[in-house]
């Protein structure tokens, strides 16, 4: 079996790849015609454009541990079943990745605005659409 150095990271919107073994460090883009090959500096700019607090807080650009994959993956079911209507398994989804990645602001902020109280495993009561569709946008991807 092969073991290559592959590491999963994010920039705002996006995820990406980076080799990073044998004294060699670079990131691979899939998502286009072909494979290439960009600095840090591209993932700044492109989809979208993030500030160094953006950057710090989200923990973009830095190779994910493997808790920190399955938080990102537990992210985008959250922001799917969000969109599905299904409210209670979404903020159950955002706070279980806030559990694996505490590093990452937009998960706790989008399982408090689906109204899953921050440690309590449980829904507080009221109606939290105006909310969520506010903080759709922190969401890490």
């Amino acid at each position: 079996m092969f073991a290559y150095p592959l590491k999963l990271l994010t920039t705002k919107g996006h995820l990406f790849v980076r080799w990073e073994g044998g004294g060699e460090r670079f990131n691979i883009e899939a998502t286009g015609r072909g494979v290439n090959r960009f600095e840090d500096d591209y993932y700044r700019h492109w989809p979208f454009e993030i500030s160094a607090a953006d950057e710090a807080a989200e923990g973009y650009l830095k190779s994910l541990s493997p808790a920190e994959e399955l938080a990102v993956f537990l992210s985008i079911r959250g922001m799917c079943l969000r969109e599905s209507g299904r409210l209670a398994e979404a903020a159950e989804s955002f706070a279980t990745a806030s559990r694996l990645s505490p590093g990452t602001r937009s998960y706790q902020q989008m399982a408090d605005a689906l109204g899953l109280k921050h440690g309590t495993g449980r829904l507080s009561t009221g109606d939290k659409s105006a909310s969520i569709q506010g903080n759709a946008s922190h969401s890490k991807l």
